[in-house]
């Protein structure tokens, strides 16, 4: 199993949701060197850290930064968490319905019209021990596939992700895509 379709939000959380980003879409690209970094599969996007591990904004050394990124298994809520009450509530009621025991990073990923999140898997520690989760909240004509699987995945749907297997992301379609990616450690 690569991609598990959990349940939908209902339309109004959708548009909730949808104003709650829009409100504050300066955010997005404020810090980038998950986008920037040489390589980088996720060249096509810009992000809104909303719980990341501590300390990782004041780091200065690239591959300092990327060993905490793959292998801190801490998550804090960043300032930007607080203007996202919609947001907020979404990844609750996620962590309530996959019964989560822990809570790990938060980010609100927008993927370029025309663009592509390269072929990878993800590294490191944080896969072994938090699960996935993508809440759709705009796409149009975007093909995730992840192992075999091949999804296009709608608005308002939450997807499970075996992000150890290898996974891209192409959106062919003419308007961003974007996500709330969700990482949490389900009960023993």
């Amino acid at each position: 199993m690569s991609l598990v379709g959990l349940y939908d939000m209902d339309a109004g959380a959708l548009v909730s949701t949808r104003l709650d980003i829009e409100r504050n879409a300066e955010l997005f690209g404020q810090w980038s060197l998950r986008e920037d970094y040489p390589g980088s599969p996720h060249k096509d996007t810009q992000a809104i850290y909303l719980r990341m591990p501590p300390g990782v904004f004041d780091m200065e050394d690239p591959e300092k930064i990327r060993d905490v990124f793959h292998n801190s298994l801490e998550a804090e809520d960043t300032e930007a968490y607080a203007r996202f009450q919609t947001v907020r509530s979404q990844v609750m009621r996620l962590m309530s319905a996959v019964a989560g025991e822990r809570l790990g990073r938060v980010v609100i990923a927008r993927l370029a019209p025309g663009g592509a999140i390269d072929s990878h898997s993800d590294e490191g520690d944080m896969p072994l021990h938090y699960d996935r989760f993508h809440i759709v909240v705009d796409a149009e004509d975007v093909m995730f596939q992840c192992g075999d699987k091949v999804e296009y995945m709608k608005p308002g749907q939450v997807w499970w992700i075996d992000n150890k297997q290898v996974h891209s992301v192409v959106n062919r379609g003419v308007e961003p895509r974007t996500h709330i990616i969700v990482d949490i450690k389900l009960l023993s």
